[in-house]
């Protein structure tokens, strides 16, 4: 095959694979949200995620951004 050649299989592989890894992250992010509006902390979402705490920090953030620019379109 060559350089130029368009591989449609890989290239729908890729695309379905970033399309899940998309849902994953906005899924992980609607279960920060909800833990938060329940009152738990980040380090005790991350305890029950197994996972690290400044990881649970990043999505926060992102959420908080994404917040402020939300209500500054409205």
């Amino acid at each position: 095959m060559s350089i130029y050649e368009y591989d449609k299989e890989f290239e729908e592989k890729k695309l379905r694979k970033a399309e899940f890894e998309y849902g994953q992250h906005e899924l992980l992010k609607t279960q920060i949200q909800k833990k938060l509006a329940k009152g738990k902390s980040i380090n005790e979402f991350a305890d029950a995620l197994e996972g690290s705490p400044l990881v649970i920090q990043k999505f926060v953030d992102e959420l908080e951004y994404e917040k402020a620019h939300s209500e500054l379109n409205l």
